[in-house]
Order: structure tokens, then C-alpha cells, then sequence
């Protein structure tokens, strides 16, 4: 699921540049809070899922963390 450029600035601006969770400067990953799950998602659900307030920016730890 593609990310809007806007969007990703927003996430990474509200984070300071750093990991949300540990605050790494090495952050550059943006985790969906909610979960795409298989298939993706379109329309209204893409819409949502892809909203600053469903995003976090993660260091590759912290969010390959999520995804064990």
C-alpha cells in the first residue's frame, strides 16, 4: 500500500526524525497501527489506514518487532 509523499513528511515531522518507540535516530520505517492484512486494503479502508494517526515512524528494530 502506497503511502502519500505528504503523509510520510507529517509522520516523520511529528517524530522529530526519531523512533516513536525507542527513540533512535536511526528511524525510517513507518509502521500502520492498524493492520493492512492480506490483500491490502482499498477505498475508504486505504483512505484510513494510510491517516498520520494510523502511522508510526519506527527504527527497522522496533518495527521488525511488530512483525515477529
Amino acid at each position: 500500500m502506497r503511502i502519500p509523499q505528504a503523509t510520510r513528511d507529517a509522520v516523520k515531522a511529528r517524530s522529530g526524525g526519531v523512533c516513536e518507540r525507542c527513540h533512535s535516530q536511526m528511524a525510517n520505517h513507518l509502521h500502520h497501527r492498524e493492520r493492512v492484512g492480506m490483500g491490502g486494503a482499498g477505498g475508504e479502508r486505504a483512505i484510513r489506514l494510510n491517516q498520520p494517526g494510523n502511522l508510526e515512524h519506527l527504527c527497522w528494530r522496533c518495527h521488525g518487532r511488530e512483525h515477529t
